[in-house]
């Protein structure tokens, strides 16, 4: 009753597949493959809508969501020996490129782009060649390598150029700011930004004039100029909700709010940051969750507001457990231990440490462990057991030699006064 969706019992799925022909299985396959390809389209186009179509179109392909992997996947896996399933395998990946951002793990998206790419030359299609290279970029982009996405970036530019593409001209524009912003090199990135947005305002592109103006905010603020930057982020932001672009507009909350944050408004920054992790639950997008709440968690941080800030690690743990991401699990361990701490409560901080200690030596993160052993070393001295606290400081401080941790003064600092007393 909940998906209205019904079953075979596997039985019957089994007793069904040993009567099924090799030929026959394919064709089922094939016809899955395209139908499936057909509901990713529907749900992108009602995403691409925005306003209250942009939910329907995610709860559409949530529905869908293994009946269209099941189809990309077949695409993917024939599309080297059978042109049509070399033609569903790119076209998958233009079907539903937003949402299978959102809901698909950076591994698994880029294996299925690189299969759409080889699909796309070997068909001789040049538009789609060039979508697949930006959607690599953007992977590559994504996962901190500028210089591969420089590359898939300026091949499909030249792509663009070729066949008078001027939608993805100035998506890879915009796609080549943000990367020449990240490596501060401002200049370049006004310039790409710039000619996108005029290249945006010739086509009527409301999307991608938002897209550029905030690409400009960018830069501004990676150049230290933050009120310019929160200028061009407003006026984005004013686009995005105009045409009901619910990521945009919590992508550039965010961005105004850690602009605020910057210029020493952190309270004002915390309504831009309540926005942003409103959107990111309304759609159901896991990883702005997680950077809204890490995001929440430091200013509250900062602003002394140490309950607020014990409240919003707790959720974010919990986010970090559910979706197995250990790295940032230990990171927020250590900090909601440091938000007891700093609210006087030593005994549930100790617990934290102990459990953040424990996990990065699984992890094999020296840097998070030895951090973790000297804020244990302080909840442990407030709680009176002087002996234990030298024992973790010093054993911190082992470990920040090691790592070049720039705090390694004060640990030696302390230990000393501990030792005097």
């Amino acid at each position: 009753t909940a998906t209205e969706r019904y079953s075979f019992h596997d039985l019957l799925r089994l007793f069904a597949e040993d009567r099924v022909t090799k030929n026959e299985r394919y064709i089922r396959a094939k016809r899955h493959a395209v139908y499936y390809m057909g509901i990713a389209a529907k749900a992108e186009g009602l995403y691409e809508k925005g306003g209250e179509f942009l939910a329907q179109g995610v709860a559409l392909f949530d529905l869908e969501w293994s009946n269209i992997q099941a189809g990309q996947l077949w695409a993917s896996q024939h599309a080297e020996s059978d042109d049509e399933a070399g033609l569903f395998c790119s076209c998958y990946a233009d079907a539903a490129a937003n949402l299978f951002s959102l809901r698909q793990a950076p591994n698994k998206r880029i294996y299925f782009w690189r299969a759409a790419l080889r699909a796309a030359r070997r068909l001789k299609d040049r538009a789609a060649e060039g979508r697949h290279l930006g959607a690599l970029g953007a992977h590559y982009y994504q996962t901190h390598q500028p210089e591969e996405a420089i590359s898939f970036f300026e091949q499909y530019l030249a792509i663009a150029t070729e066949i008078a593409d001027r939608l993805g001209e100035a998506s890879m524009l915009c796609n080549l700011g943000f990367v020449y912003s990240d490596l501060g090199e401002t200049r370049r990135a006004l310039s790409s930004f710039d000619s996108a947005l005029t290249i945006a305002e010739r086509i009527s592109n409301l999307r991608l004039q938002s897209m550029a103006l905030g690409g400009r905010g960018q830069a501004y603020h990676s150049a230290g100029e933050h009120q310019r930057a929160i200028n061009s982020f407003k006026k984005a932001l004013a686009i995005s909700r105009r045409i009901g672009d619910l990521p945009s507009e919590g992508h550039w909350m965010n961005s105004i709010g850690v602009a605020l944050v910057a210029l020493g408004r952190g309270r004002k920054a915390l309504k831009y940051y309540n926005r942003y992790l409103t959107i990111a639950r309304e759609m159901s997008d896991k990883r702005n969750q997680l950077f809204a709440l890490r995001n929440l968690s430091r200013l509250h941080m900062d602003l002394d507001q140490f309950e607020h800030a014990i409240k919003i690690y707790g959720e974010l743990v919990e986010l970090t457990r559910e979706l197995e991401n250990q790295s940032s699990e230990v990171e927020a361990l250590n900090a909601w231990g440091v938000a007891y701490a700093e609210s006087k409560q030593p005994q549930p901080a100790a617990k934290l440490f102990e459990q953040a200690i424990d996990l990065s030596r699984k992890l094999g993160d020296r840097h998070t462990e030895g951090l973790a052993l000297y804020n244990m070393s302080l909840a442990l001295n407030e709680l009176g057991n002087r002996t234990q606290a030298i024992t973790n400081a010093q054993a911190a401080l082992r470990i920040y030699k090691e790592v070049k941790e720039p705090r390694i003064e004060e640990v030696r600092a302390k230990l000393a006064k501990w030792r005097e007393g």
